[in-house]
């Protein structure tokens, strides 16, 4: 099972691109893991990021950075407040219900 990424937000970055020397041109954006599965969805607290310049359309991997865009990752990344959700799905709600009911039964049969 692979984590979705699902996007927390965008900045655009007024430093200049480390490949094109574009001015403007990067977009910084945060993304949060999502985990599916048949029984439940739950958002990760596990934050990725990626730049990429909209100019010479190439992602600017870390090696890269320079000190000003290592400094803008850490001031953006430092307002960021993830959210943080567990949702049971119709299969998880009925094993569980089952499971109770299960429970219950076998304990009046026994008594």
């Amino acid at each position: 099972m692979k984590p979705n990424k699902l996007k927390i937000e965008d900045f655009t970055l007024a430093n200049n691109c480390p490949e094109c020397y574009a001015q403007e041109a990067m977009v910084l954006t945060f993304y949060q893991e999502q985990i599916k599965n048949g029984f439940f969805e739950k958002l990760t607290k596990k934050i990725n990021h990626s730049i990429f310049c909209e100019k010479c359309k190439q992602q600017i991997y870390p090696v890269k950075w320079t000190e000003d865009i290592e400094r803008v990752y850490d001031f953006y990344y430092k307002t960021l407040s993830p959210k943080s959700a567990f949702k049971l799905t119709k299969l998880g709600i009925i094993l569980i219900a089952t499971l109770l009911l299960s429970v219950i039964a076998a304990l009046l049969l026994w008594y």
